[in-house]
């Protein structure tokens, strides 16, 4: 089972309760809602798993690499059986911002590259000065 990011919401809210009342008041859920393969040691705990509980952590292709991980694990032969798969519930005003500034940052950049003066390199082909 992979993740994007992991329990970042839980990691936040259990700051913001550690920050505003103290350690005492956290609650003794707040470590395995905040690891990345929390999900996974929930499944396998609830399935019977008997063998290890892998988790990939790669952002948007988490979910993908965690199935091409089970086909290898079961065309190695070290696994009969692989429950794959992803999820993510980091749909948070944080992350949209962090994403926002993204697009903003590579806005400005490709408004800046559309600036540059280029110089002619032969019938057709330009190149950036």
């Amino acid at each position: 089972m992979s993740t994007g990011i992991g329990g970042v919401a839980s990691t936040l809210s259990a700051y913001d309760t550690l920050r505003t009342k103290g350690w005492q008041r956290l609650s003794p859920y707040t470590v395995p809602m905040l690891m990345p393969n929390g999900a996974a040691g929930w499944i396998s705990l609830e399935l019977g798993a008997k063998a290890g509980v892998h988790t990939t952590v790669s952002a948007c292709a988490s979910g993908a690499e965690s199935v091409a991980y089970a086909i290898e694990m079961i065309r190695s032969g070290r696994a009969d059986v692989v429950l794959a798969g992803g999820t993510e519930a980091a749909i948070i005003p944080l992350n949209i911002a962090a994403f926002a500034a993204i697009a903003r940052a590579v806005a400005a950049e490709r408004r800046a590259a559309a600036r540059v003066p280029a110089i002619r390199q032969g019938p057709g082909r330009l190149r950036p000065r």
